[in-house]
């Protein structure tokens, strides 16, 4: 098998997130980038203890990045590698922005996976 076939053989689909257009309010569970994450009741907000550019090192809260409810892009899973249900939650700690190729950066970046509906899940506000 030459080059080319091999890569063509690996290769799958991506999904890109787009924003939508302006500003609105969005539905609890809906997929959404940045403000408060619509988490379920019982978690625990990730943390990260690292230094950041001005030395100082301290454990400090993830930021919310992105929420994806993966009824809403199901169709778009072609390859069938994502759970056609619940929700992928991703954070990662902005003031450090450790790469997370050396062992020590563990836990500077998180996903989390959430199988349950919206009904158990409540906008929440990040710690200051």
């Amino acid at each position: 098998m030459n080059l080319p076939e091999w890569f063509h053989k690996k290769r799958r689909n991506s999904i890109e997130l787009l924003p939508a257009d302006g500003p609105g309010k969005v539905e609890l569970g809906s997929s959404k980038v940045g403000g408060k994450p619509h988490l379920p009741k019982e978690f625990e907000w990730y943390r990260y203890e690292g230094t950041n550019y001005d030395g100082v090192t301290a454990r400090r809260p993830l930021s919310f990045l992105a929420q994806i409810n993966l009824a809403e892009i199901a169709d778009l899973d072609i390859d069938g590698v994502l759970p056609s249900r619940g929700m992928l939650y991703f954070f990662y700690e902005l003031e450090t922005m450790a790469w997370g190729f050396d062992p020590k950066d563990r836990g500077c970046a998180r996903v989390l996976y959430y199988e349950g509906g919206p009904a158990g899940l409540i906008e929440t506000e990040p710690p200051g």
